[in-house]
């Protein structure tokens, strides 16, 4: 895949992986406006990749990001704004299981890109919020909508009104992360969830996906959300291969 503002694409077509990495150092791996543009693009590419299974979504140098690029609001149109929900959405969209291994600060744009993933693994340090209300604005691209269905209206609104930092342990037992573990075995934590490694029982569910499909487009039994049931189909996958 070619260059990108602020982060970098990488495969691993043994493992049938694609990494999205944030990678801006000296600034928290802000988050641009082009980054955003860019971030939609390489979902749909990867979604089409039939050799991609699994995309984790992450950070580098100690922090997934602390946001985004603030003066660039200032540089583009309106009608440009009204696009960035749309892009932010692009890991929901996508047909492919996506996780998001974060560490440190979670912030922002940040944490709308993580909460439109499936699944959120998060390292002992993280820091997760909206602090877009502290410099008189609000979370634009669907975080408020995201966040609220995952912890319910009424504490979203604590933590998006009141800017506030949510840190690990309340952010588990919130249901705003998957699973918390030490620092040093976030990356084992995510490769246990991408594998259904049977040795985590508390991973059962993961096995879905390392079956084959009916078809040749790659596995279809994919689960969306937490504890709802519901997963995503694949244009042409018959009904029949759904889990309900």
């Amino acid at each position: 895949m070619s260059e990108h503002d602020g982060f970098r694409v990488e495969r691993d077509d043994s493992r049938a992986l694609a990494t999205i990495t944030l990678d801006v150092p000296g600034k928290f791996n802000r988050v641009s406006m082009l980054a955003r543009d860019q971030l939609r693009a390489v979902f749909e590419e990867l979604d089409r990749d039939e050799g991609i299974r699994f995309v984790v979504l992450t950070g580098a140098g100690g922090a997934f990001t602390a946001g985004g690029d603030i003066p660039g609001f200032l540089e583009k149109s309106p009608w440009h704004v009204s696009r960035l929900a749309d892009n932010v959405a692009a890991p929901e969209r996508c047909t492919k299981p996506v996780i998001a291994a974060l560490r440190g600060y979670v912030f922002g744009v940040g944490l709308e890109l993580a909460l439109a993933c499936d699944f959120r693994l998060a390292a002992d340090d993280v820091q997760l919020g909206f602090p877009e209300v502290t410099i008189g604005m609000i979370p634009g691209s669907g975080g408020t909508q995201r966040l609220a269905r995952l912890v319910g209206l009424g504490r979203a609104k604590d933590i998006v009104m009141r800017g506030r930092r949510v840190h690990a342990e309340e952010a588990l037992a919130l249901g705003l992360v998957t699973e918390v573990v030490p620092g040093d075995e976030l990356d084992a934590a995510v490769a246990g969830w991408r594998h259904g490694d049977p040795g985590r029982t508390d991973h059962g569910d993961f096995h879905a996906w390392n079956l084959p499909a009916a078809g040749p487009r790659g596995p279809v039994l994919l689960i969306n959300g937490r504890h709802t049931g519901a997963c995503r189909q694949r244009p042409g996958d018959s009904d029949n291969n759904r889990k309900s």
